[in-house]
């Protein structure tokens, strides 16, 4: 049966529709498998399942067999649309009457594979009846709990990357019958609860001890089931008090009660709707004003529908998408399955998920109801998408469907770098990018962090003001930064002379050094011609934040292509003879930025067999032939900056050179530098640290241009930002020079908001005419995000090191780092 609600709230049969000609479908699993924005449907069946895509309004299409999603020829009774592994798509677990159960991975190309038996997921009881998809132990991921017809029951905590464990603690959850269970927190204090009904009718609660142990308690019986009914639990507020009911299964109808975690108190009570008993039914949220109902079949086909009554408190009802602009790459599933929302209305909090909060066989797909307490809006609404990304919202007005996307934001890059200019406090680039800690790369791959960068400033980035020179690292995103030391050293060089540094983020090839290398001769790019046979020769000219125009994004992954991105550059002419002879060495010049991936996106795109792809150099000789010089050498890492790599084996005789790349990099110019030995004449300072100080700054204004140029603006800072602080213990606001002064392993650290203000001593003249200051700026440190794949992310623990050996650690940890936060 299929019914379809009519313009006045009622149902009317469809007997035409291609789904009511499925036979043996035991349950419905509705969700946008494919993120395209349309609602599609697992169905459930005795026999083969099948999947069902909407590819247009109302228009749907069998994709079972393309999707490879039938899940074996086996009862399945009951299943969980989820995002299992958290990569921003949904998967397909089944729980199985006659057989082992299955975990179906969505591959984000339109097919499906079966994990359950590598995942450990398959079950060690072949008759299993429900599942229930909770987060269990507060770490923001999807665990899971199957509900067998003899225990022992199963619970499955999720350790992200398709590995899963059995949880300990619950040997007396899994050893007790069960015929219905269900999840959610009714307290409202951030931590899961479950109630389930045996046999005998007992109603229990289950909650973990702080040992970790699920302990029940009895609050009740919930009275004799009717005639061939089955035992059903549903979550649902039904008063718009903001806390939920409990719902059940009662003398063949259902009953709705309160509890105070110690007993029942009945707030509803139904009578069976017709002279045979319910069947199944479920809570629907029809009424954004009034908040859910009940669907009830019965057990001669009859539909029976309890809509709202009289004196409940109002409700607005919330429906979640994880995507705001289909062109943005995926994060969270366009269904908002498994997002986490937390309401305020006045002093009175309530909680709810998008998970399945009913026992009733398969999935709906509705707005959330959120009572309200009296109140006529939502004061505050705090948001947990799949990802792991925390957004708010604010003043949500009663009676009123508010459709909220998943902002797609940046919530992570590096550490920013700010310098007085002489009138302001100009951003830089970022810094420290390539000192991630924990960033995951695939399945259980982290790439290795290197624990200092050091950078050119722009000319003119930096000016002194009352004999300093003044600089700020600020933590603008949620992120925690790590800071060993920082320093500046200047470089002044005579006429003709240009200095850049050993810098990159490196993928293969030789190792940075950081150390400077000085020019006179260089060869520019004369003309540019990507992949499509377009002419960008104007945008890799000078480093002025246009970069040369990439092809399409892959709209799966954050930071990838559809196809790679060819750049090749024809370059000028060698200008004679060498000026340092057989000294001489080329070397790579490119500006640019890249758009990171995420570590979620990193796992999602390995686990779809889609590779990132690392620039590789090709150069052309004067004969024409093309060579292959460094393959998957790195990039520039993050911000508009420049990077280099030495060209060992180049030939003078080159005419061009190729960068091939899928990663999204926008080159903003190319050029072959030839390095010398330093002048003689060069004249180098090392302004000493007069002073650092950590802050409370607030968050800086951001915008993007066209190609995701950032742009922050210091002085336009807003106090709050959506963002949790990390676990742990920061540095004191106040004075922190004696953290930073010296790379010792004694780290100042900061979270969002936050900045580290840094005042050295300006160095005394400016340089002779003609000649030129370079001002780089060597930090030491490492900066680690929140993301859900991100090792350790949440937590400013455990502290890195580079090795340095130190006696004065520990010591002036304990004497700075007292600042202490709870996390999210």
């Amino acid at each position: 049966l299929l019914f379809k609600q009519q313009d006045d709230g009622g149902f009317e049969a469809v007997s035409w529709h291609p789904l009511t000609l499925v036979d043996g479908v035991n349950a419905p699993l509705w969700g946008d498998f494919d993120d395209d924005g349309l609602t599609d449907v697992y169905l459930c069946r005795s026999g083969r399942n099948q999947l069902w895509r909407q590819v247009s309004p109302d228009h749907w299409e069998n994709v079972t067999l393309v999707a490879q999603a039938d899940g074996g020829s086996l009862d399945t009774i009951d299943g969980a649309l989820f995002d299992a592994d958290h990569d921003g798509d949904l998967d397909i677990f089944l729980v199985n009457a006659d057989g082992p159960n299955e975990l179906l991975s969505n591959n984000l190309d339109g097919t499906f594979r079966p994990l359950a038996v590598t995942s450990g997921l398959a079950g060690d009881n072949d008759a299993s009846r429900q599942v229930l998809i909770a987060d269990l132990d507060q770490d923001r991921d999807a665990d899971i709990v199957v509900i067998n017809e003899q225990p022992p029951h199963e619970v499955y905590l999720n350790d992200l990357g398709w590995n899963y464990h059995k949880a300990s603690g619950f040997e007396e959850f899994t050893g007790s019958t069960i015929d219905a269970a269900v999840a959610g927190d009714i307290d409202a204090d951030g931590t899961t609860e479950i109630f389930t009904v045996d046999a005998s009718s007992d109603l229990k609660l289950w909650t973990a001890s702080d040992e970790g142990r699920w302990q029940p308690r009895r609050l009740g019986n919930t009275g004799e089931l009717g005639e061939g009914q089955n035992a059903v639990l549903a979550l649902a507020d039904v008063t718009g008090s903001g806390t939920p009911a409990i719902l059940y299964n009662h003398g063949g109808a259902w009953v709705a009660s309160g509890t105070d975690g110690r007993q029942l108190e009945r707030i509803h009570v139904t009578t069976p709707a017709g002279d045979t008993a319910l069947a199944a039914w479920t809570t629907v949220a029809l009424d954004h004003e009034r908040g859910p109902a009940v669907v009830a079949i019965d057990r001669s086909g009859e539909l029976w529908l309890w809509l709202p009554g009289k004196g409940r408190h109002r409700f607005t009802a919330i429906e979640l998408s994880g995507r705001e602009d289909a062109a943005a790459a995926t994060r969270s599933n366009a269904s908002g399955i498994g997002t986490r929302l937390a309401a305020r209305s006045g002093s009175n909090w309530s909680v709810a998920t998008t998970f399945r909060e009913t026992s009733t066989a398969g999935q709906s797909l509705t707005p959330v109801a959120v009572g309200l307490a009296g109140a006529d809006r939502a004061d505050f609404v705090a948001i947990d998408w799949s990802d792991g990304v925390y957004q708010t919202e604010i003043d949500l007005d009663a009676g009123q469907l508010h459709r909220i996307a998943e902002e797609q934001r940046q919530l992570s890059s590096c550490p920013l770098l700010f310098a007085w200019n002489g009138e302001r406090y100009e951003f830089v680039t970022d810094i420290m990018g390539v000192g991630g800690l924990g960033y995951a790369v695939g399945r259980d791959l982290y790439a290795e962090p290197r624990s200092w960068e050091k950078l050119v400033l722009p000319p003119d980035a930096l000016r002194a003001q009352d004999g300093r020179y003044r600089l700020k690292i600020v933590q603008a995103m949620e992120e925690i930064t790590y800071v060993d030391s920082v320093r500046l050293v200047a470089y002044d060089l005579p006429p003709d002379w240009r200095m850049a540094l050993d810098e990159r983020a490196r993928v293969a090839g030789s190792e940075p050094t950081g150390e400077p290398f000085f020019f006179r001769r260089e060869r520019v790019a004369v003309s540019a011609i990507n992949d499509r046979g377009e002419d960008v020769t104007d945008a890799v000219r000078e480093a002025d934040a246009s970069g040369a125009p990439i092809g399409p994004l892959d709209e799966r992954f954050i930071g990838r292509l559809v196809a790679d991105h060819v750049l090749t550059v024809t370059l000028s002419e060698t200008g004679g003879d060498t000026l340092a002879g057989a000294a001489e060495h080329p070397v790579l010049l490119a500006d640019g930025w890249i758009e990171y991936p995420y570590s979620q996106t990193r796992f999602a795109a390995w686990q779809a067999g889609a590779d990132y792809r690392s620039p590789t150099l090709e150069v052309r000789r004067k004969d024409g032939h093309w060579v292959r010089l460094l393959e998957g050498f790195g990039y520039p890492a993050g911000m508009p900056k420049r990077m280099t790599i030495a060209l060992a084996g180049l030939d003078q005789d080159i005419s061009a050179l190729r960068l091939r790349t899928n990663e999204e990099i926008y080159w903003d110019r190319i050029s072959i530098a030839y390095a010398e030995p330093a002048p003689a004449e060069l004249r180098r300072h090392v302004p000493a640290l007069v002073a650092a100080e950590v802050r409370r700054t607030g968050f800086p204004a951001t915008a993007k241009g066209p190609q995701k140029q950032p742009r922050y603006d210091y002085d336009a800072r807003a106090p709050f930002w959506d963002t949790r602080p990390f676990a742990g213990s920061y540095t004191a606001f106040g004075d922190a020079k004696e953290l930073v002064r010296a790379t010792d392993d004694a780290l100042a650290i900061i979270g969002p908001g936050e900045e580290i203000h840094f005042e050295f001593e300006a160095i005394a003249g400016e340089p002779p005419a003609g000649w030129t200051r370079y001002i780089v700026i060597d930090a030491h440190g490492w900066a680690k995000d929140m993301d859900l794949y991100t090792r350790d992310g949440g937590s400013v623990d455990p502290l890195p090191t580079a090795g340095v050996a130190s006696t004065d650690r520990d010591r002036l940890h304990a004497r700075y780092n007292n600042r202490h936060a709870g996390g999210h």
